[in-house]
Parts: C-alpha cells; structure tokens; sequence
C-alpha cells in the first residue's frame, strides 16, 4: 500500500521543498524517487550541498520516505514518482511540484511600515502615560487628602489603560 499526504505541492524559485511519500509493506519494500523524465533520484547524504537529499524512516512495515529538493530551480518543476516493490509487486503514486510566485517586497516593505506605526504608537503611548502620570501628581500636591478617593478612582482607571494598551500590543508581537 502507498498514500501521498499531498499529492500537489508548490513552491517557488530559490526556495527548498520537501516532498513525502508513505508505503507499507511485506515483506519489505525497496522504495526510491524517480523523476517525471524515469530518472532515479539518488542523493548522497555524505555530500553537503546536493541537490536531492531522500530520508527514509522505518516503523514496523510502514516507511515514510521524504525528497528535499534543494534551491528549486525551473527545471525541478513536474512530477516526481515514489516507487516501492517488493517480490510480491509493486506501487507507484507521484506527486506534483507546481511554480508559485515569489513573496514580493511589497509585502516586506508594508511588514516594515506595520513596524514604524507601532514604534511611533509605543512612543505616542509612552507621552499618553506621561501625561495622565503628570495630571496626578498635579491633583496629588494641589488638593486636600478628602479627595482621596478621587485619587484612588484616577489611578485604578490609569492601571486598567496602561494594562489595556500594553496588552493590545502584545497582539502584534
């Protein structure tokens, strides 16, 4: 038996794809990757750098077998076949690499720009507190201790905004 978890994988120029194929079998199977052309992917793990690195982990008659494309170039776009056979048969199942394109800079410049608003906001916060920290000293050392309830209210209301403002932007971190 073979299942392919995706059986349609994108990626784009420049980027790393790891490609996965599961057999089960007995007795046990020699499985291996071949290209949409029927070339063998062979990869040496020995060698830093290959293009192709094939893994394979066993678990009773399961193997779960995984292809790495490294640096996907134009050409690496196709089909790739997981083949497993055995003196009882064989399987096959592919997997197709469909093109995407790539993340433009357009989406790392508004990350960017998403960043300085909330700097400025973190500093406009910053002069907000100041302020209201500012009016209560100013309400402290002009009035009388019967107000002190006042006091109290003023203070609770500035820990809630401060407590309300920082969490908000834990969100974005």
């Amino acid at each position: 038996m073979l299942s392919i978890p995706n059986q349609l994988e994108g990626a784009y120029v420049g980027q790393d794809v790891v490609l996965e194929c599961h057999t089960e079998a007995y007795p046990a199977s020699i499985n291996y990757w071949t290209t949409e052309r029927g070339d063998m992917i062979i990869s040496d793990t020995s060698r830093a750098g290959d293009k192709y690195e094939t893994t394979s982990t066993v678990s009773g008659y399961t193997k779960y077998m995984k292809l790495k494309i490294r640096n996907v170039g134009t050409n690496d776009f196709g089909t790739y076949r997981c083949v497993a056979k055995n003196s009882l048969g064989e399987t096959d199942g592919n997997i197709k690499l469909d093109e995407m394109p790539a993340p433009t800079t357009a989406i790392i410049s508004e990350m960017a720009m998403l960043n300085r608003s909330l700097g400025m906001c973190l500093a406009n916060a910053k002069h907000f507190f100041t302020f209201f920290v500012q009016v209560r000293l100013v309400f402290v050392l002009q009035y009388d201790k019967s107000i002190n309830i006042y006091i109290n209210i003023f203070d609770k209301l500035l820990q809630f905004l401060a407590n309300f403002f920082f969490f908000f932007l834990s969100m974005f971190k």
